[in-house]
């Protein structure tokens, strides 16, 4: 996260945001929080709801939750953040 109270620091990392998501391997965006406090879904000591699942005889069928695309995540807290749009765009998975 990048100190929004320091606006040398902020300037200096906002210019190399764009490398930063570019040259990594994996980005992980908690778009359900409303903070930095709140943290990642599923991991911690939060309860979560179970995967759906269907049983017909000895089949069993697991209920998927596909990651919504960046248009889907126009209600959320991080897409009003204004680094957000260089991270969808750099960061390569």
């Amino acid at each position: 996260c990048i100190d929004q109270a320091n606006t040398h620091e902020r300037r200096v990392q906002v210019q190399q945001v764009g490398r930063i998501y570019s040259q990594s391997e994996l980005t992980i965006i908690a778009t359900t929080s409303s903070g930095p406090e709140y943290g990642l879904p599923r991991v911690g000591a939060r309860l979560r709801r179970s995967q759906p699942h269907l049983k017909f005889g000895d089949l069993h069928f697991l209920g998927l939750n596909l990651v919504p695309s960046l248009s889907l995540k126009g209600g959320t807290k991080w897409a009003t953040r204004g680094w957000t749009l260089q991270e969808a765009v750099w960061a390569r998975r």
